[in-house]
């Protein structure tokens, strides 16, 4: 799981929580690639996302260096490290 401040997607003193599949290529996040791991069809694109570090779903190859844009498109909230939502 990925994790980021809240306010990334507007919510104040949490922390969200991510997996790659939650996400897609093209959005209001900038990352940069880092590392690149093929698994048949998917890719998954290892960022850092200022000082974070998250794994993104791809379908598109990019290269080490590559500055990518993405969207969250389903997290949890966490607040000192404990889940505070469910599903």
């Amino acid at each position: 799981m990925n994790f980021l401040p809240g306010e990334v997607v507007g919510e104040k003193g949490v922390e969200i929580g991510f997996r790659p599949e939650w996400s897609k290529i093209g959005g209001e996040l900038k990352g940069t690639v880092e590392s690149v791991e093929v698994l048949g069809e998917t890719i998954y694109l290892f960022c850092k996302v200022g000082e974070h570090k998250v794994i993104i779903e791809s379908k598109e190859m990019y290269d080490v260096g590559d500055e990518v844009t993405f969207g969250i498109t389903k997290y949890r909230r966490f607040k000192d490290g404990v889940l505070v939502d469910k599903e």
